[in-house]
């Protein structure tokens, strides 16, 4: 990494960006997820290399009755992190989850959570290396009952 990414939460204005730094979005309606962040609940960010979106990470501040929360926790939750596939296995993630870390961090928030598909090796190996710990295994997936996803955890 020559130049050093610059960090920033998105905004409704940045739909265009998201939908051309994102080949395949999917489902996604990206105005509308932006249209609820607000600043003690949901939050996506991006990660700019020379004003280009590589990357994007989420922060989800819940309480103890948020019906999607994957712990019902009082916690925050780091979710969505992706990097465009030109610019994986360069530290770029590993940044991007820092920064979040950060921000949770300056917000007084001392545990943070995460979920993660347990076929995705590449991102358990990256959230083990940061510190975070398995705290449950969550579904299963037939027809051999194995787990899908497991959620870890982090002190700040």
């Amino acid at each position: 990494m020559s130049e050093l990414p610059s960090f920033r939460q998105l905004t409704q204005d940045d739909c265009d960006i998201l939908e051309k730094a994102l080949p395949e979005p999917g489902d996604v309606d990206f105005q509308t997820k932006l249209s609820r962040q607000t600043p003690t609940g949901y939050g996506l960010y991006g990660l700019f290399l020379y004003d280009q979106l590589i990357g994007i990470g989420q922060i989800r501040r819940q309480g103890p009755n948020d019906p999607k929360a994957a712990s019902h926790s009082s916690y925050p939750e780091i979710g969505n992190i992706y990097i465009v596939p030109g610019m994986r296995r360069r530290g770029y993630a590993h940044l991007l989850i820092k920064h979040l870390e950060a921000i949770l961090r300056g917000e007084n928030y001392v545990l943070v959570g995460l979920a993660v598909g347990d076929d995705n090796t590449a991102a358990l190996s990256l959230y083990k290396k940061l510190g975070y710990h398995k705290l449950v295994s969550i579904g299963t997936k037939p027809p051999h009952g194995t787990v899908d996803r497991h959620y870890l955890q982090k002190e700040l």
